[in-house]
């Protein structure tokens, strides 16, 4: 993640006048687009012609035409499963075989009143608790956006929109496995903040993780280069982990414990 931020040509975007942009595109799509969006529709396989992608097949057996590419956001090691394996070089399979996965992000999202806020707040925070821990120690490194800051319109007036994030360090075989109405589960959303949300989409993926170690590997694998002509990866195919959607969190302890926006 941080070899694809220190790229000159990196920048870290956010939808125009805020994430209701998102709606009107699917709206647009839908009704100038010719374009047809399907829910709960499961890829089988990925279909290779004579060494390109042509399309994909779906769980239910049918088969959906790729006009120039296919754009993929399936993890590095999912995508294995998916292609042909006359398709992709041995020496790559063992690559990804042998790559460690990194753990997961856990995120939070929240809105705050700007009234009483510096003026001076800025966009990006990094929290580092303890920097002997390292950053991939867990819960020791808390990553803070706030986009709000240069682009108003991001949130309502009289408010700002913030993203905070575990980046990558959160561990997933805590949550593997639970059952989302159980006590167990309930507990422990209490004891890793209050977590309200899970993102689905991930879960059904490998360990929900997406993410490699190791910096050379990540330099390595971020451009998505599956060795398939015709295959292009999308933007969830960005190198980090599996991730947990929080949607209400105690942002009081976050303020408690590091100060970080100069709220209090």
């Amino acid at each position: 993640m941080f070899a694809e931020w220190y790229k000159p040509s990196c920048c870290l975007e956010y939808p125009i006048h805020g994430t209701g942009a998102v709606n009107a595109l699917v709206r647009g799509l839908q009704k100038f687009g010719g374009r047809r969006i399907s829910f709960k529709s499961h890829v089988e396989n990925i279909v290779v012609e004579s060494g390109q992608a042509v399309g994909v097949k779906l769980r239910s057996g049918q088969f959906v035409h790729a006009k120039k590419v296919v754009v993929s956001n399936a993890s590095t090691w999912d995508k294995l499963d998916l292609l042909p394996k006359e398709v992709i070089p041995k020496s790559y399979q063992d690559r990804i075989k042998m790559t460690a996965q990194c753990e997961s992000f856990m995120h939070l999202h929240l809105s705050f009143n700007a009234e009483g806020i510096s003026k001076d707040l800025r966009i990006h925070h990094i929290v580092v608790n303890d920097c002997d821990r390292g950053v991939n120690a867990n819960q020791n490194v808390v990553l803070i956006s706030i986009p709000s800051v240069p682009i108003l319109d991001l949130a309502p007036p009289g408010k700002h929109v913030l993203h905070a994030y575990m980046p990558g360090t959160e561990p997933f075989g805590l949550w593997e496995g639970l059952d989302r109405e159980s006590a167990e589960y309930k507990e422990l959303k209490v004891k890793r903040s209050e977590i309200d949300l899970v993102n689905r989409d991930e879960l059904v993926r490998v360990r929900s993780e997406k993410g490699v170690l190791g910096k050379r590997v990540v330099v390595a694998m971020t451009v998505g280069d599956s060795k398939c002509q015709g295959l292009q990866p999308g933007g969830a195919c960005f190198g980090h982990g599996g991730k947990y959607e929080v949607s209400v969190v105690s942002f009081e302890v976050l303020l408690e414990r590091h100060y970080a926006l100069n709220m209090h």
